[in-house]
């Protein structure tokens, strides 16, 4: 058996969905990977797992620093995203002093952002270790908990699949690196809002004036850590596929991502998992919990809209009729992971 075979068998448990098989796999022998290679290669395929741990610890062994930075910052994301295996103990949503939300902003921002409202997602952040995370709350997205998030009380994230496979809305997902941030950091300041890296700016107003030339309209929102999301709203709902494949094409058509943004689509998934859950994105308007930031809708010059109430105000559909025009072009073809639960 060569050093080889143990890594192929564990990419092809993970392609079939395999998730024990692949620990296993890796319990046994990703601490004996040879050379930056394959131990890149198992840190991946730990961090599908959620494994974040195990990944972490294998990334150390990594030689080349600019793999070991790619690894971490995936790793990064990752854990940021990754729903809490926690019994709640260490959950900290550390309130802040927030006006009270009134009854026409609550029910407009329902009317956006409540997806299919029968189960939501709570962030947490464990100061202690440095980590954060969502765990499932499997209760309706009520007017009270919108309140809360609102009011900074509790940031709430959503699931974006409905179980007919649909979605209401579709984002792309903009991220500086780890080391691009820190740079922006060392040279404005803790502060620093991500929208000062000038190329991650330049890339949003594309993808955006790219939207606009297809008929469609995205809707910036500051991600309160490290990005930008851009919001696509969906009425009547479309399937996830489609979804998919009209932002595919906006990212395409947009060009080349700068080399220090990473990119991604919301739903991740085209349908979702065994427990009716799938990718889930924070929902705008709140607090990250990691940065203590709030997280305002943009205008079109990615400039925050002080008034939530004007913000949601300026939201609409997409145009059906563009989507199909779109949706009727020839598509880039964009792989679809399944939820592993």
């Amino acid at each position: 058996m060569t050093d080889e075979q143990p890594l192929s068998r564990a990419e092809h448990a993970a392609a079939a969905g395999d998730r024990q098989g692949l620990l296993r796999l890796a319990d046994e022998h990703a601490t004996s990977a040879v050379g930056d290679g394959e131990r890149v290669r198992w840190c991946l395929l730990l961090v599908e797992a959620g494994a974040f741990d195990a990944a972490g610890a294998l990334a150390q062994r990594i030689d080349d620093q600019a793999a070991r930075s790619t690894v971490e910052d995936v790793l990064g994301r990752h854990e940021e995203a990754a729903p809490a295996e926690d019994d709640g103990d260490d959950i900290d949503l550390r309130p802040v002093d927030a006006a009270r939300a009134d009854e026409g902003l609550v029910a407009s921002f329902l009317r956006w952002f409540g997806g299919r409202r029968d189960v939501y997602a709570a962030q947490w952040f464990d100061e202690k270790r440095r980590r954060s995370g969502y765990r499932p709350v499997e209760e309706p997205l009520t007017a009270p908990v919108v309140r809360r998030h609102l009011e900074g009380r509790l940031t709430a994230g959503q699931y974006l699949l409905f179980p007919d496979a649909t979605v209401s809305y579709a984002v792309i997902d903009l991220d500086l690196s780890s080391a691009a941030m820190g740079e922006l950091r060392a040279a404005h300041g803790e502060d620093v809002l991500a929208t000062a890296h000038e190329p991650l700016r330049a890339h949003a107003r594309r993808l955006h004036d790219t939207a606009r030339s297809l008929g469609l309209a995205l809707f910036p929102e500051d991600s309160g850590n490290r990005g930008l999301h851009l919001w696509l709203f969906l009425e009547p709902r479309r399937p996830a596929r489609a979804a998919r494949a009209v932002l595919a094409q906006i990212v395409a058509a947009a060009g080349p991502q700068p080399a220090d943004v990473g990119v991604e689509i919301f739903p991740k998934q085209e349908k979702a998992g065994l427990r009716g859950f799938s990718s889930l994105v924070k929902l705008p308007l709140g607090i990250h919990q990691v940065t203590m930031r709030r997280c305002p809708l943009l205008d079109d010059e990615l400039r925050p809209i002080e008034d939530p109430a004007a913000a949601l105000a300026r939201l609409q559909a997409a145009d059906p009729t563009s989507l199909d025009g779109v949706l009727g072009r020839r598509l880039v073809p964009l792989p679809a992971p399944e939820l592993d639960e």
